[in-house]
């Protein structure tokens, strides 16, 4: 019988758990870079501090930003006029596959 010692069995441990865990590790991996990918392509950046924005929305800066180029009333006053836009449709006319 072979005498076996402590760091032995607790490297033959670790390599089984390694073996177990490479897997694993890789399909996470690839599983965040989809995630990643995805999240990118529904936002986009703001057209001054390039921090993201959601896709749904009419203008293509922040609000923090907007705050501060036009000032909080002109700000409400675009969105809202844009949001009407959107609704007839007048924000879809340079789109190439036009819902109309």
């Amino acid at each position: 019988m072979d005498i076996i010692s402590i760091e032995d069995t607790r490297r033959k441990r670790k390599e089984k758990k390694d073996k177990n865990t490479i897997p694993y590790i890789k399909l996470y991996k690839v599983i965040l870079l989809d995630y990643l990918i995805l999240k990118e392509a529904e936002m986009k950046k703001c057209i001054y501090c390039k921090c993201d924005i959601s896709n749904d929305s009419v203008i293509d800066f922040c609000e923090r930003c907007g705050k501060g180029v036009f000032g909080e009333k002109m700000l409400g006053a675009i969105v809202e006029n844009m949001k009407e836009a959107q609704q007839r449709g007048d924000l879809d006319q340079g789109a190439s596959a036009s819902p109309h």
